[in-house]
């Protein structure tokens, strides 16, 4: 028993004093404790919220390019059509599946040609092609508009 005594003794030393402030700094704790979890409830649902207004905002833009894109489309085709008296001419997305971060292809086929790549046309053909789609683009919302293409003149490109 007095073993017993003595090991009882060692460990209530090795546990050293009584912290009289333990109860007040448990509670402090719980408190910061439940203030962050409610943080943290607000941030996941601010998160959702986003996520939702994102979607919301990528559908309602998905819409909108496509109804655009689509009658841009039916403007250059017909445009296209009354410059060249003839042939055909359409515009294609790359990726359809993303049309918001798809790339757009200009299929043109001046009368009495064959389908061409835009590159490989005379320059009075992809003049008549750009104004084509121009036109093609104030006719669907007639504003200003800013085209870059790849294979204008060098003189007529900004550096």
């Amino acid at each position: 028993m007095e073993n017993q005594d003595r090991d009882l003794e060692n460990a209530l030393r090795e546990m050293g004093d009584v912290n009289l402030t333990a109860e007040e700094e448990h509670r402090e704790l719980m408190e910061r404790n439940n203030f962050l979890d409610e943080q943290v409830a607000d941030l996941e649902e601010s998160i959702k919220s986003l996520k939702l207004t994102i979607n919301q905002i990528n559908k309602t833009s998905r819409q909108r390019f496509m109804e655009a894109f689509e009658s841009v489309d039916r403007h250059f085709s017909s445009i296209f059509d009354r410059l060249f008296e003839g042939g055909e001419a359409s515009l294609q997305l790359l990726d359809s599946e993303d049309p918001l971060e798809s790339g757009v292809e200009i299929l043109c086929r001046p009368p009495g040609k064959k389908a061409r790549n835009l590159e490989l046309l005379s320059g009075g053909e992809k003049a008549l092609t750009a104004l084509a789609l121009l036109l093609a683009s104030f006719r669907y919302k007639p504003s200003p508009f800013c085209f870059w293409m790849r294979w204008m003149h060098p003189w007529m490109r900004r550096t």
